[in-house]
């Protein structure tokens, strides 16, 4: 069943546009290419009830530099009120007066998706990373619909894991706001400025994936609406408890970042059993960094670890470090990120 109507979809909570934006950073060249073949193959990406995919590119200036960004990171701009809706001539008449580059691209690119008013139905953002972080499915909140997206793409994509932001999403600025749901595909180790054609094309099967679990979706909630109509909506009762069961990375507001000199510049490196530990358990103990001096930081000594990290090492959390030494990052004062282990059971958020 097709859904046609834009207004019965949007009624329903189905999505039928999804829109893909590669090159949010200019040199993560995988992400661009994946982009631009989807632009040129958008009907084999469709799927069923998903009837529009849409490409956008989201830094065109720092994708012809093979930079990240020219003035400050796009991915940090995406501030706006829906509240107070611009119209497209106020949005260019803005992006005339404004001095940064990428803060009048944020509010460009929105017109371009018409996302103006509202937010797109389906947004998936393409990046990569120098870190050791795989297939990463990032999503934004853990409501019922997200977590059953992310569990089923889960299966579908070679080695993923999931990373939330939380049950309320926390990253403000950030390309999420496009979006009515949002899927950040991550994938890593590769190095900045370079394209990988192994990584375009599992790139490409995660992003048709996520399109034909998008249309399953869309499909099962028009017959859930129809057995709730007859009094017939068991779905809770019966998925089974092994099918139900997800576990998942949600961040903690918790970073570390390298001792640096009198001149801001990291003063240690990684220390070499620590690097590419993306998503392995830490411990008080784990070896972070390691001075040219050879002397060994571990966690529990280093400098701006927050005390309720090591309280919550401490009491068992399993907590695992992500985006490790990404090179992007040493500019914004982070070595990795932490995100906790959490295992939700989906009945219950059905129910």
């Amino acid at each position: 069943m097709g859904l046609a109507d834009g207004k019965q979809a949007n009624v329903l909570g189905a999505i039928p546009r999804v829109v893909v934006i590669g090159g949010m950073h200019g040199n993560e060249r995988t992400g661009v290419h994946a982009a631009q073949y989807i632009k040129n193959r958008a009907l084999e990406f469709a799927c069923g009830s998903v009837e529009s995919v849409d490409v956008a590119f989201g830094n065109p200036r720092a994708i012809q530099r093979n930079v990240r960004y020219i003035d400050r990171d796009l991915n940090r701009c995406f501030f706006y009120d829906y509240a107070s809706p611009l119209t497209a001539a106020q949005v260019e008449g803005r992006v005339r007066g404004t001095r940064e580059y990428e803060m009048g691209r944020a509010l460009s690119l929105r017109s371009e998706l018409g996302a103006l008013v509202e937010p797109v139905p389906m947004l998936i953002d393409l990046h990569t990373t120098t870190a050791n972080m795989g297939a990463s499915l990032i999503v934004s909140g853990e409501d019922p619909w997200t977590l059953d997206f992310a569990a089923r793409l889960s299966q579908r994509v070679p080695d993923a894991r999931i990373l939330s932001d939380g049950p309320s999403p926390n990253f403000q600025g950030t390309s999420g706001s496009l979006g009515r749901r949002h899927l950040t595909l991550e994938m890593g180790p590769i190095a900045q400025g370079t394209v990988d054609f192994s990584a375009v094309e599992r790139m490409l099967a995660a992003v048709k994936e996520a399109i034909q679990v998008v249309d399953e979706l869309n499909r099962s909630e028009l017959q859930s609406l129809s057995r709730a109509a007859s009094s017939a909506d068991t779905s809770s009762e019966s998925m089974s408890a092994e099918a139900s069961r997800l576990e998942f990375f949600r961040w903690l507001p918790f970073s570390i970042d390298y001792p640096r000199d009198e001149e801001g510049m990291p003063s240690v490196a990684l220390h070499p059993t620590f690097v590419g530990s993306d998503f392995q358990q830490l411990a008080l103990d784990t070896p972070v960094f390691l001075g040219f001096d050879g002397g060994v930081i571990r966690l529990r000594e280093c400098s701006d670890v927050a005390p309720e990290l090591l309280d919550r090492l401490r009491a068992g959390a399993k907590i695992c470090p992500v985006f490790v030494g990404e090179s992007a990052y040493v500019e914004k004062g982070l070595a990795f990120l932490t995100a906790e282990v959490v295992t939700l059971d989906r009945r219950d958020a059905l129910l």
